[in-house]
């Protein structure tokens, strides 16, 4: 278990009433790899040992060779890369009902930009882009329970690097 904390010391005595030896075992017993609980500015964060056994290994892309012929309008499978659920809760694509979303298919993203949300245990979490590119799919629905690793949308990272 690891506890984070910013700008106040983390009350476990509180925590402990509120049975986080349950919780512990629920986040243990339910496969959930990670629990992040956030009240005000004190925040703890469970994470199974399963989770880092079973993250995910990305092989790295190799840029093209100078003089290598411009890629095809099409996009390859190298250069789409899915941006994944970090948690379990509910995809929003936007900040409220009614309102436009974070991002459309045909939006160019960059690193650092919110493309959703997820709402897990009445916390909303900015899912943030950590690649550049165009929004070629969105792969889920508002409202739609996901899991960790879940995709929710495909990114031609191809586009990103022609517009530099």
């Amino acid at each position: 278990m690891d506890a984070e904390h910013k700008g106040s010391e983390l009350d476990l005595t509180g925590l402990l009433d509120d049975g986080l030896r349950e919780l512990i075992e629920l986040v243990s017993d339910s496969g959930v790899t990670e629990l992040r609980i956030e009240r005000g500015e004190t925040r703890l964060f469970i994470k199974s040992a399963a989770a880092e056994a079973a993250a995910p290994q990305f092989a790295p892309q190799l840029a093209a060779p100078v003089g290598a012929p411009v890629a095809p309008a099409q996009p390859t499978s190298q250069s789409v890369l899915p941006i994944t659920s970090p948690i379990v809760g509910s995809f929003f694509s936007a900040a409220r009902p009614g309102t436009e979303p974070f991002v459309q298919v045909g939006d160019i993203i960059a690193p650092g930009q919110t493309v959703g949300i997820v709402e897990a245990m009445k916390v909303m979490n900015n899912i943030e882009s950590e690649i550049a590119g165009r929004v070629v799919e969105i792969l889920v629905q508002n409202g739609q329970a996901v899991e960790y690793g879940t995709e929710l949308m495909l990114v031609d990272t191809s586009e990103a690097m022609s517009n530099e």
